[in-house]
């Protein structure tokens, strides 16, 4: 083997391994950037985790990923607090999320409708959501307490689908209880503030908390600047 052709091998050699290291390294130090500015703009923040890739990987000097995921406990966004918030896009700047919020947090995430229930007030009960508050049938006003379920629609409306009511001291009649089902149920309980850039595709209860899930901007959500 000539002089020539041995240079020639070890030219290639050398940039695949410096392509391999590439490819690893980029994203490692892309993952740790990331992090390191969510940390310095939310210190109040718990567990932090980034992780971002692209091919080839010297997209991310370009600020250009093929997926990006963040994981975040302890954060509070544009004044709610998340117990914990995962963020994945492929695409910037939209990315879905999947968060859970507590019971404190409600009325700090949803603005509350509460046309057909004086002083509605929201709790949640291990898996189960609960609407309590005054309701007018027209022959008198009840404390009712319904239990159901949450539906998500149009983006930003959230439903309570009422299955059990109750009323305090009374029982309550069958065409009373009818009513205040169909009343609870025609008119969204939650809407998201307008101000937030989240959208609602699904809500549940889990172990007293809300889980929801969506399409968020991603740079209107954390804050800071990815591109």
């Amino acid at each position: 083997m000539n002089t020539g052709l041995k240079a020639l091998i070890i030219i290639v050699v050398i940039l695949l391994v410096l392509v391999i290291a590439s490819e690893i390294a980029i994203p490692i130090a892309g993952s740790w950037y990331l992090e390191r500015e969510i940390k310095k703009r939310y210190p109040e923040a718990g567990s932090v985790s980034v992780s971002v890739r692209a091919f080839p990987a010297f997209r991310l000097l370009f600020k250009q990923y093929g997926s990006l995921k963040v994981e975040v406990e302890g954060i509070t966004l544009k004044g709610v607090n998340f117990e914990s918030i995962r963020l994945t896009s492929s695409r910037y700047p939209d990315a879905l999320y999947e968060a859970f919020i507590s019971q404190d947090e409600i009325n700090r995430f949803f603005s509350i409708e509460s046309s057909y229930l004086g002083d509605a007030r929201i709790a949640v009960r291990n898996d189960n959501i609960q609407v309590i508050g005054k309701f007018d049938t027209g022959f008198g006003v009840f404390d009712v307490t319904a239990t159901g379920t949450l539906s998500a629609a149009n983006g930003r409306e959230v439903y309570f689908r009422p299955q059990a009511v109750e009323a305090s001291g009374i029982n309550l009649p069958s065409e009373i209880v009818n009513q205040v089902k169909d009343a609870v149920g025609g008119t969204p309980i939650f809407l998201v503030r307008q101000d937030l850039p989240f959208t609602i595709s699904s809500i549940s209860a889990q172990q007293g908390k809300l889980k929801i899930s969506g399409d968020v901007d991603l740079e209107q959500a954390l804050n800071i600047n990815i591109r």
